[in-house]
């Protein structure tokens, strides 16, 4: 059971590494980002996209695997939201 989390009915994902753990929950208005870093350090970031709550699970994943800080960094919901608009405008998807 981890320290971060108190109600474990609400977890849609979780990963736990050897440096960092990460959860998404559900929440009445949206979907809770939680990590922390088993040491003093936990952080909640909020969406109000599951996609968007799974592309920064996966961006925290990502950088724990392979010790990027990127992904470390503590951002405003602004900035990453616009980070993240810049790189879906980079993609080219396909339709059938």
């Amino acid at each position: 059971m981890s320290l971060l989390l108190q109600d474990t009915d609400k977890v849609l994902f979780q990963s736990r590494g050897d440096n960092t753990e990460v959860f998404i929950l559900l929440e009445t208005d949206g979907f809770k980002v939680l990590w922390g870093d088993y040491v003093a350090n936990a952080w909640e970031e909020k969406y109000v996209s599951l996609g968007t709550a799974l592309a920064r699970a996966a961006i925290l994943v990502h950088a724990s695997e392979h010790n990027d800080n990127f992904g470390f960094r503590q951002s405003s919901e602004q900035e990453f939201d616009q980070t993240w608009n810049q790189a879906m405008d980079a993609f080219v998807f396909y339709e059938n």
